[in-house]
């Protein structure tokens, strides 16, 4: 049924970091952590955004996951041989998150480079 009431000892502390372990968002109220419930890693809602069964962790049902696990998990199954996946994939699918503001700064404030050349 999976290990609900504990901690999975490969999960990283909740404290032990600020933001996403993928796209490295921060973590706010609104901007929740999430463990893969594979590698144990801290992700955003959209990098942990997959899905799928971990028998081998005790998770039969489909359980969220980040990106690269998912990937590596959509690899294996696909061929018997495991691929690493690349970060393209990833890439396209978060382009618009990877892009959010941080920091209560957003990527249209900063001056265009034409600007900055006008100014200097």
């Amino acid at each position: 049924m999976g290990n609900k009431g504990s901690t999975p000892s490969n999960w990283k502390p909740d404290t032990s970091s600020s933001s996403c372990d993928s796209c490295g968002a921060p973590f706010s109220l609104l901007r929740r952590r999430h463990h893969c419930r594979n590698c144990g890693g801290l992700f955003c809602d959209t990098c942990s955004s997959g899905r799928c069964s971990l028998p081998s962790r005790g998770f039969d049902e489909s359980v969220r996951v980040c990106c690269v696990c998912s990937l590596r998990m959509d690899a294996m199954s696909a061929s018997s041989t495991p691929v690493t996946p690349t970060r393209r994939r990833s890439d396209v699918l978060h382009r618009e998150h990877l892009n959010a503001p941080r920091n209560g700064h957003s990527p249209s404030s900063a001056p265009s480079s034409r600007a900055r050349l006008m100014t200097n």
